[in-house]
């Protein structure tokens, strides 16, 4: 039975809206001044082009409006089994709402569309963020954040909280990381669960741990 929480907050972005490049010699130096972090580093991240994968398309995006910046990091698979097809965005949002209420985690909107003709719901816990860390002789420690989230369909939302309240998940976890998952999982119709897993590159972590640490206040 999914326990009784309370509603997350819808993402900014939705998946499929990705934020146009913009010419950020027009505002890297505002946002740098009123949040922190360095220009090069602001850079790294909005600039970030990662790996070729045979599978995915990965793009990172960055908006400053209204002084809010956004850095969305979409991941999309193509070319797959036809269930395991997905649209997803990370999104970052540093704002003076955010930070006063420490929301340092990323907003999740996953559209599994490769069961957009099943009848499907999210797991009770299953919208995770999973971090690795510290890993030696093939051992690892791990941080496992629960996401608060809404998944009555393919279409999983969250606001990045954590869904009891308390997690490990803290802004060392980023520069700490040496892999950064994301997990989706369904119940089918017939019972069964459907896992969408997806990762961020290994770089990445650090580098928007470089963009979030000043503004937070880290």
């Amino acid at each position: 039975m999914i326990p009784d929480r309370p509603s997350p907050e819808d993402p900014a972005h939705l998946p499929e809206d990705l934020i146009p490049d913009r010419d950020p010699y027009h505002w890297y130096f505002e946002a740098s001044a009123r949040y922190g972090m360095t220009v090069e580093d602001l850079d790294s991240v909005c600039r970030y082009e990662g790996e070729e994968h045979p599978q995915m398309f990965t793009h990172v995006s960055c908006n400053w409006q209204n002084d809010e910046l956004n850095v969305v990091y979409y991941i999309s698979r193509g070319q797959s089994e036809p269930e395991m097809l997905y649209e997803h965005a990370f999104i970052w949002v540093i704002n003076d709402k955010q930070i006063n209420n420490g929301r340092i985690w990323p907003m999740i909107n996953h559209n599994a569309i490769g069961l957009a003709d099943q009848d499907v719901t999210l797991d009770a816990e299953g919208a995770t963020i999973n971090i690795s860390y510290d890993c030696k002789d093939y051992t690892c420690q791990y941080i496992n954040h629960v996401l608060l989230a809404r998944g009555d369909t393919p279409h999983v939302r969250s606001d990045g909280r954590p869904l009891f309240g308390s997690t490990d998940f803290d802004m060392d976890a980023y520069k700490n990381a040496e892999r950064f998952f994301f997990n989706a999982t369904f119940r089918l119709p017939d019972g069964s669960l459907h896992t969408n897993t997806l990762y961020l590159f290994n770089d990445f972590p650090a580098k928007i741990h470089k963009v979030l640490a000043p503004a937070f206040g880290y």
